[in-house]
C-alpha cells in the first residue's frame, strides 16, 4: 500500500470595491497560518496553505463604443448604443503560499497574473520534499485546486491556475533529470497533477519543485477573463499529495 502525505493549500484573488465609502472590503487579505497534520502510523499526513490574488476597482470606465463583434482593441466604428514541524522519514517539507496580488483592477479584457509566495518573496514558489527512509523506493508530489476561487459564494468564473514553468531540483539545485512531472501546462482545477516523481533507487535527500527561477517569473499564473471578477477577495485551496511511492511503481 502507498503512503501518502497531503498538503492542501489555498489561492485567494482579492478586489477592492469600487466606492471608497465602504472600505472595509479592501483590506489586505490575512492569511490563515499554515497548519500540518501529525503523520499516522502509515505516515499520512496533510497540510493546508494559502494563496491569494487582491483586485481593485477600476477609477474610470475604459470601454468605448462598440459595434457587436467589434475588436476593442481598435474600435473602427461607433454604435448608437493564495514549514512542516511534524516531519517524517519522507516528508513534504513545505509547500507555497500563492499571492496573486493585492493591487489588480477589475478589466474587461482577459489578464494574467503571476504568484509569489509571501513566505519565501526573495525566491520563487517552490514545494520541497525531504526524503531519508534509505529504501530507494522513490516516491511522487501531486497538486489539486480545491474549486474555483470564490468570492462570498460567486466563483470567478473562467479562471484557470496553472503551473507555467517547473525545475526540479535537489539540494545543491542540480538538476533532477530522471524525475518527471506533468503539471505545467496540466489543468489542476478539481484535478490531481504531478508536480514530481522520484524514480525507484533514488537517494535519500532533498529535493524542490521550483515555479520559476526567480522571484520575479510568471511560474505559477492566474488567467482570469475579461468582466470575469468584481472587486473584493476571492479564494481557493490547493492539496499537496505526497505518495510513499512513484507514480509508475505497483501498489504494495
Amino acid at each position: 500500500m502507498k503512503k501518502t502525505v497531503f498538503l492542501a493549500t489555498a489561492a485567494i484573488l482579492t478586489g477592492m470595491v469600487a466606492s471608497s465609502a465602504v472600505f472595509a472590503d479592501t483590506a489586505t487579505y490575512k492569511p490563515v497560518d499554515t497548519t500540518y497534520s501529525t503523520a499516522d502510523a502509515k505516515g499520512n499526513s496533510n497540510a493546508t496553505t494559502d494563496a491569494w490574488v487582491t483586485f481593485k476597482a477600476a477609477t474610470t470606465n475604459p470601454d468605448k463604443p462598440l459595434n457587436p463583434g467589434g475588436n476593442p482593441d481598435n474600435p473602427s466604428d461607433k454604435p448608437s448604443n493564495g514549514g512542516n514541524t511534524n516531519p517524517g522519514l519522507l516528508a513534504l517539507m513545505y509547500a507555497p503560499q500563492l499571492d496573486f496580488g493585492d493591487n489588480n483592477t477589475v478589466s474587461a479584457k482577459e489578464q494574467t497574473f503571476g504568484a509569489i509566495d509571501p513566505q519565501t518573496a526573495k525566491v520563487a514558489p517552490y514545494a520541497q520534499v525531504s526524503d531519508h527512509r534509505s529504501t530507494g523506493d522513490g516516491w511522487s508530489l501531486h497538486v489539486k485546486e480545491n474549486g474555483q476561487f470564490m468570492k462570498d459564494g460567486v466563483a470567478l468564473k473562467g479562471a484557470t491556475l496553472n503551473f507555467v514553468t517547473e525545475n526540479k531540483v535537489d539540494a545543491a539545485l542540480n538538476t533532477m533529470s530522471n524525475f518527471t512531472g506533468t503539471a505545467v501546462g496540466a489543468t489542476v482545477l478539481d484535478t490531481d497533477a504531478q508536480v514530481m516523481s522520484a524514480p525507484k533507487n533514488t537517494l535519500d535527500g532533498i529535493y524542490y519543485a521550483q515555479f520559476g527561477k526567480t522571484a520575479g517569473d510568471k511560474g505559477v499564473t492566474l488567467t482570469v477573463p475579461g468582466n470575469a471578477a468584481l472587486a473584493g477577495n476571492y479564494h481557493t485551496t490547493l492539496t499537496w499529495t505526497l505518495n510513499a511511492a512513484p507514480d509508475d511503481a505497483p501498489a504494495k
